[in-house]
């Protein structure tokens, strides 16, 4: 676990920077430099890329993560290897892209009405996934060998300063609209070589893909497990992202605009599970591989117990400042309509990062079928409620059917995990560590302070006393000790509890 812990604090150091980063340039300069419109349309042009990838990939990153133990024990496996998830997004955008342009006029007719500027720059998803996708395979061949941190200061901090420079430039009037979007592609060009840079140093050694990865005797498991994840394709992307997607289809590009805000800022408190959940993704497939069950066991316990106490602190500190939040955004008054999608959100990431890593045991184990059938119920569970709750909620309503997608995600996930494995990741500890949290939100929800920068400090040391005080004096997690007591004595301070 202490490599995990590692490079988990490296890459959320580096999470958390390019976070700011991120709140700077959508909380500030893009409602200040870009019509709620504009906004609207970048978003959805992000999150139907995000939606699109999986599709793309046809379960390539999957792959990369499960089998890549079994292949990288000499040069000729690897290079066969290397062809496979190579080659496999190629095939499969092949075909995506033949389908999209049989069916462009119908996926132009369901926003042609509310958000006809997206329908313009409509063909620029193309290049854009096409180029992501590769991204992704090289970010996850990079992380199957326990590398983290630099591919995401690539995308966290790099790639954010490269899109804030060209938002700046049509700001100026140096480019167009148009030009805007066309430099997204060129942006994604650039972090797709950063990239591949990165790993022939990481590598130390060209290895070029090659054919013939049908005569291993890995194959047949290889293709079946590819099977199965392509036709579960795109679950988790569903449910993340539909939302953005069907709002601009419903209420138009400045509510979309709106949206896009709130989640942003409620996104913030995944961050941890994002960088922890890097490093230990490849540690769990080569547990699964050795059979070391009890190492399983400690990753989906420690996880969810680590990951409870960190979401519920953000989600109670962020909510309690939430007007001070919004107070730095430009023409907040608008954009303060999305604080309910900010609650949902919030609360959707709390309950995720509670559930530890149950995607990811879930997709090594030899029940990951399972990941397939709950991926594509789950797809139609997120379309159902989003087409029932946004034209009565409108954004809110939004934000309200991602919860439902994600809790009920997440619950069968761990049903599924507690029938088939006897894997729980919940002990006497999560539950304390629940009922603190709920009193700690409790008091901030009833202290009320006019002055938001009177707030923030109080609202600082309810968290404190109620709830980082308690988990820390009742040694609830012993990660969480360790890791505030390492903390304090880089600074002089010895704890002895």
């Amino acid at each position: 676990m202490g490599i995990v812990i590692r490079q988990g604090v490296k890459t959320s150091i580096v999470s958390y920077a390019g976070a700011l980063l991120g709140y700077v340039i959508w909380l500030y300069f893009m409602p200040k430099w870009l019509q709620p419109e504009e906004i609207g349309l970048l978003k959805v042009i992000f999150d139907a890329v995000i939606l699109i990838v999986p599709f793309l990939h046809a379960g390539s990153l999957n792959i990369i993560i499960k089998y890549y133990p079994y292949f990288n024990s000499n040069r000729e496996k690897e290079s066969k290897f290397l062809g496979y998830v190579i080659g496999l997004p190629l095939v499969a955008s092949i075909v995506f892209f033949t389908l999209f342009f049989i069916f462009r006029g119908h996926i132009q007719a369901a926003y042609i009405e509310e958000s006809p500027l997206f329908v313009e720059y409509i063909y620029y998803l193309l290049p854009l996934a096409f180029i992501s996708v590769y991204i992704q395979v090289i970010e996850f061949l990079i992380k199957a060998r326990l590398r983290i941190t630099i591919p995401r200061l690539i995308r966290e901090i790099f790639v954010r300063l490269f899109n804030l420079t060209a938002i700046g430039l049509y700001f100026f009037n140096v480019i167009s609209l148009t030009g805007l979007v066309q430099s997204l592609v060129v942006i994604n060009l650039i972090h797709m070589g950063l990239l591949f840079i990165y790993y022939r140093h990481l590598r130390g050694e060209v290895i070029k893909p090659s054919r013939g990865i049908a005569r291993t005797r890995y194959f047949k498991p290889l293709l079946n497990y590819t099977m199965f994840m392509f036709m579960g394709l795109g679950g988790g992307a569903l449910v993340s992202r539909l939302d953005t997607i069907m709002t601009s289809s419903i209420l138009g590009l400045e509510e979309t605009g709106i949206y896009g805000i709130a989640f942003l800022i409620a996104q913030v408190i995944e961050l941890p599970k994002r960088s922890f959940n890097s490093i230990i993704s490849p540690l769990v497939a080569r547990a699964f591989k050795s059979k070391e069950r009890k190492a399983i066991e400690n990753y989906y316990h420690r996880s969810s117990l680590n990951l409870s106490i960190i979401s519920i602190i953000l989600f109670t500190g962020l909510w309690s400042n939430l007007q001070l939040v919004y107070n730095f955004v430009p023409n907040k008054d608008l954009f303060l309509t999305g604080s309910g999608v900010v609650m949902f959100i919030g609360l959707s990431k709390v309950l995720d990062m509670s559930m530890g890593v149950n995607n990811e045991i879930m997709q090594n184990s030899p029940f990951y079928k399972w990941s397939v059938y709950l991926s594509v119920g789950v797809s139609l569970v997120a379309i159902g409620t989003n087409l029932i709750f946004i034209p009565m909620m409108g954004i809110t309503g939004a934000a309200l059917a991602t919860f439902i997608s994600v809790f009920l995600y997440n619950f069968f996930r761990f049903i599924v995990l507690w029938w088939k494995m006897d894997l729980n990741p919940f002990t006497l500890n999560n539950l304390w560590v629940l009922l603190f949290g709920l009193l700690c939100f409790g008091i901030t929800e009833m202290v009320y302070i006019s002055n938001i920068y009177v707030d923030l400090p109080v609202n600082g040391l309810i968290i404190f006393v109620s709830f980082i005080l308690p988990i820390y004096f009742f040694r609830l997690s012993p990660d969480f000790n360790s890791f505030v007591q390492n903390t304090a004595a880089r600074v002089g301070i010895r704890l002895k509890h």
